[in-house]
């Protein structure tokens, strides 16, 4: 039985797969099975992934309708038979002792998460900006978690896809799996669920994984537009998960009412200037969360911002859109006469 399962989802990522697939075949620690869930790819790079599998017995090709990058990772977690899970992107790339490296904390430390650097790279394979854990060893949640939401923030490590390795156990005994109606963002909202159940983490402040910038395809599924409500929505659970962990502290309040409002507000901004009909309808989705409502922070907003906030939190649907058709027809008057 293979210890670790690598687990890749593929569409349409023909420029990329061979450099990614390599760096896991090329590993020093040979130890594992690579699963590549191809979800629907129509580019060749089914193709070469079925070349992968017929020269090397650890890889095992998946091939399914497509259905995004959450049900193709689902599909790999269903299939993986190793004990401990790593996901890894088809564009992204690792170090040839990244297995290597986490099987040795495992045998020293046994912890149920790993989570480690990596590094911003172009297509060139330029450094852009590297990303270290602030700790090293054996860290407790309420110490790694007491500056959560400006780490994330600023650095993304606790919700990036590829610097962890995960106990599968933990996966398998509380069901967790990817939320398929998220398609951005879907990394951190798993990762949230995670962070629940697991106690024994270990960071590691060395690079392994290399995060393409700017990928073409970056997820498997195309022509998606963010939603940022759902994004809200997201960062809500972030709060949700901090305060079921004792660590929702001033600090982490604070900026995390930051974030959700200011996905409010981009919500209602991209609406109007979409010149969406129903301001009724997508008003009162964010009204009716009363979680979201409780969350609006007026830190750092203008006054038009707070305006609208204050609008919604008196639930005046119908103010706010004619706010917004009066500052519409003004930038539309501007770029006139500018």
């Amino acid at each position: 039985m293979p210890k670790i399962s690598v687990i890749m989802p593929i569409y349409n990522k023909v420029r990329y797969i061979e450099k990614s697939v390599n760096s896991i075949l090329n590993q020093t620690y040979e130890n594992f099975e690579l699963i590549i869930v191809d979800d629907g790819s129509s580019d060749g790079s089914e193709i070469i992934c079925d070349k992968f599998a017929k020269q090397d017995s650890r890889v095992r090709v998946f091939h399914i309708k497509n259905g995004g990058v959450s049900n193709a990772r689902n599909i790999g977690i269903d299939k993986a038979k190793g004990d401990y899970i790593q996901f890894i992107d088809s564009d992204d790339y690792i170090d040839k002792n990244t297995l290597s490296s986490l099987i040795n904390i495992v045998e020293n430390y046994n912890p149920q998460l790993i989570i480690s650097g990596f590094k911003k790279v172009d297509h060139q394979g330029h450094e852009l900006i590297e990303v270290l854990p602030r700790g090293y060893g054996i860290i407790s949640k309420n110490n790694f978690m007491k500056d959560f939401v400006e780490v994330q923030r600023n650095t993304g490590i606790y919700g990036w896809i590829g610097n962890k390795l995960i106990k599968k156990s933990i996966i398998d005994d509380y069901n967790l799996r990817f939320n398929k109606s998220i398609w951005l963002a879907e990394d951190l909202d798993f990762y949230l669920d995670l962070y629940n159940h697991v106690n024994n983490i270990y960071f590691d402040n060395k690079s392994y994984a290399y995060y393409l910038q700017e990928a073409e395809n970056s997820s498997t599924t195309s022509g998606k537009k963010n939603n940022y409500l759902i994004q809200a929505k997201i960062i809500l659970k972030e709060k949700k998960m901090l305060e079921t962990n004792n660590s929702l502290n001033e600090n982490n309040l604070k900026n995390v009412d930051i974030i959700i409002t200011n996905f409010i507000m981009s919500h209602i901004y991209d609406k109007f200037d979409k010149n969406d009909p129903d301001y009724n309808i997508f008003l009162q989705d964010i009204i009716s969360n009363e979680e979201l409502m409780k969350s609006i922070s007026y830190y750092d907003k203008n006054k038009f911002e707070k305006l609208i906030l204050y609008l919604l939190s008196k639930h005046q649907k119908t103010l706010i859109y004619l706010l917004f058709s009066c500052r519409n027809k003004l930038r539309l008057l501007y770029r006139k006469i500018k």
